[in-house]
């Protein structure tokens, strides 16, 4: 064969046999990454179903009062797909948490800031409670109202 000796025949033989295998081994797992990407996406459909289930069931006028309802970690929402406005003079402690960037700490601050000062009257006003500079209002803003 082309004037190779027998031993490097051998060679060329196995690097060609190796080379197919390692291509056959790699159109395999894409292959496969490319199916369990599919069910991903179908649980995710599945998701956003119950979502949109849950929530019709409960009246998006009504969703702040009964937030405990439809926060199932098991269902996979998560805080900022629940939200559309909370009302931040009004809303309790379980509200406010849903807010993104706002945990149990910062929800309690907003919550002592408007028994001590009264009621915001600007979204920005929230930028004085303890905790919530620039940034954290920033990611918030659109989810908050004054009324």
């Amino acid at each position: 064969m082309f004037g190779f000796t027998k031993q490097e025949q051998r060679y060329i033989f196995i690097l060609i046999v190796s080379f197919t295998l390692g291509l056959s081994v790699d159109y395999y797992k894409k292959r496969e990454v490319k199916t369990d990407k599919k069910w991903k996406d179908k649980q995710i459909l599945e998701i956003k179903e119950l979502k949109e289930v849950t929530l019709t069931a409960q009246s998006r006028k009504n969703v702040s009062t009964g937030f405990n309802n439809i926060k199932d970690k098991t269902v996979g929402l998560t805080k900022k797909s629940l939200v559309d406005k909370i009302n931040i003079n009004t809303a309790t402690l379980d509200e406010l948490q849903l807010l993104p960037q706002i945990g149990p700490v910062l929800a309690q601050n907003i919550i002592e800031y408007r028994k001590r000062y009264g009621f915001f009257k600007t979204k920005e006003e929230i930028k004085n409670v303890k905790r919530i500079g620039q940034k954290t209002f920033n990611k918030i803003k659109m989810s908050i109202t004054v009324k």
